[in-house]
């Protein structure tokens, strides 16, 4: 229920607490982008439409259950836009500006493919550099 969410993300580091907000529907999912990948918080933060990318990555890459100590490591040895590349996205500035614009960061996961074949269209843009 929403009453033990409240409770349970009080128990929450600030941080955590003021991102988790952002989420009704894939909070958990959120959640999860957060216990299992904490470096990357102050990035979800600027951009929370990256947090569904992030929590479906299996799907994405086609692989066979998470691979979340691959991402972690992935950022640490890049950095984020190791992790777009990682993901699939177009690794540049733009790319996360676009989701950061995004109003709803609880992005369809069925639309997934469509938005990444979207900035991929959007990053080979003249202006978008």
């Amino acid at each position: 229920t929403d009453e033990v969410w409240i409770g349970f993300v009080r128990s929450l580091p600030a941080g955590w607490q003021d991102y988790l907000r952002y989420f009704r529907y894939e909070r958990l999912e959120a959640l999860a982008v957060l216990s299992r990948c904490p470096d990357l918080l102050p990035h979800v933060e600027r951009v929370p439409a990256l947090t569904v990318f992030l929590a479906t990555h299996a799907e994405l890459r086609g692989t066979e259950g998470a691979r979340w100590d691959e991402i972690n490591a992935v950022y640490d040895r890049g950095n984020i836009y190791a992790v777009l590349e990682w993901l699939g996205l177009p690794a540049t500035p733009h790319t996360l500006a676009i989701l950061a614009d995004e109003p709803d960061p609880e992005l369809p996961r069925g639309q997934l493919d469509h938005i990444r074949a979207a900035l991929w269209e959007t990053s080979h843009h003249p202006l978008a550099a």
